[in-house]
């Protein structure tokens, strides 16, 4: 299974993020600083993650994800899951 992917497109004041792959444990090493890369950007107005294209997903994919939403939220973004 591939490691998972998060592709960013920068859209005015909104942020579009799409994920892929595998949202695993095993691959902590490759999500880990793609989350990081994007939560540490100034907080756009809003963001969107599509996880559509998720193939496989554990308690720690999901951990990464909802801390990157909870880290917009605090910043007064407004951030969602799509593709569910």
């Amino acid at each position: 299974m591939t490691a998972g992917t998060l592709v960013s497109q920068a859209r005015g004041d909104s942020l579009a993020l799409a994920a892929a792959g595998s949202w695993t444990a095993e691959h902590a090493r490759t999500l880990e600083p793609l989350i990081n890369a994007v939560t540490r950007q100034k907080a756009p107005r809003n963001v969107a993650v599509d996880v559509a294209r998720i193939e496989r997903i554990d308690t720690y994919g999901a951990w990464l994800l909802e801390r990157a939403l909870r880290a917009w939220s605090t910043q007064g973004c407004e951030a969602r899951l799509v593709g569910l």
